[in-house]
């Protein structure tokens, strides 16, 4: 098989896409993109109709017949449109031919730039991870513990990793471990527990709120990084970003609104170190907009020893 770096095929399509039509670039499309995940086109794999180009199929509750321009059994379905067409349109088409095709778990659709990764899974709230040529090419996180390589690699894969049941799992553990540890660092320099967890709450809550547009986004990667160099400092810049958002206010040029609920009823912060910035930093990453609120729990006893969790009742 022939193999395309991401910077290459993004090259190409940014090209191609604006002057070939659906059905004149598609099946070289999907050629190419095989070829950038190491994966093989229906032609190669010699799977027959089980992964095809053009399969044949009904359109439910329509009694017409179309074809699926790529589709994989127990995979996906992929619907493609020309530059500048509404792929919302591509999606109804995927979701006629999807219960004559066994219901596949991925319902994809593309104008040879964009590429829209819409969840299918039974039993699981829909969820859509959308893809630009520059995201491939950077290979970018696209939610979660995704980037836009892994995700497209798990259409052929393993399509659970995309399941937001899944995926929301996967980051609570990540989450779990990266301030846990930041835990254990601040416990064993000899912070009391109590105090340790309720600034990781802090800092956890925080990281939520950028995520789901209540803080201005990047503020806390800003924050962890300035941390980081030097980590001395770190103790007051928590303190201001805290107190700002006690009461609403200024921070670093930001306008940062008012939290009430009594998690920011005072500045009180605490130091961290290069290391402990480092691990959270990583914890920024994640998609906490993805994460069900009760992580919170689970982070604020996690970061409690078995002691002081007998103390509490638990």
């Amino acid at each position: 098989m022939r193999t395309t770096a991401p910077h290459e095929f993004a090259e190409k399509w940014r090209i191609e896409a604006g002057r070939l039509s659906e059905r004149a670039g598609y099946q070289d499309h999907w050629r190419d993109l095989c070829a950038l995940l190491g994966e093989p086109t229906p032609t190669q794999a010699g799977l027959g109709d089980d992964y095809a180009f053009e399969r044949h199929v009904k359109k439910v509750g329509t009694g017409e017949t179309g074809f699926a321009d790529v589709f994989k059994r127990g995979h996906f379905i992929v619907e493609y449109k020309a530059q500048g067409k509404s792929l919302g349109k591509a999606w109804q088409q995927a979701l006629l031919y999807a219960s004559e095709l066994g219901n596949p778990p991925l319902l994809v659709v593309c104008d040879l730039n964009r590429i829209e990764i819409h969840t299918n899974f039974t039993g699981s709230s829909p969820r859509t991870i959308a893809l630009t040529l520059d995201d491939i090419e950077r290979d970018a996180p696209v939610g979660g513990d995704l980037t836009a390589l892994s995700a497209l690699r798990a259409l052929f894969r393993d399509p659970g990793l995309l399941d937001p049941r899944q995926l929301r799992e996967r980051v609570t553990q990540d989450a779990t471990a990266q301030v846990g540890q930041v835990a254990q660092a601040l416990t064993a320099r000899g912070v009391d527990q109590t105090r340790a967890a309720h600034f990781l709450m802090r800092e956890v809550f925080a990281v939520f709120a950028e995520d789901v547009g209540l803080l201005p986004r990047g503020l806390m990667t800003r924050v962890l990084k300035r941390a980081q160099l030097p980590p001395d400092r770190s103790e007051s810049n928590f303190q201001e970003l805290f107190a700002a958002m006690q009461g609403g206010g200024d921070f670093w040029g930001e306008d940062v609104r008012h939290f009430n609920g009594g998690l920011f009823d005072d500045g009180a912060a605490l130091p961290i170190t290069e290391g402990d910035a480092r691990a959270l930093l990583q914890a920024v990453t994640l998609d906490w907009a993805q994460v069900e609120p009760e992580i919170f729990e689970t982070l604020f006893e996690n970061s409690l020893d078995d002691v002081t969790r007998s103390k509490r009742g638990r």
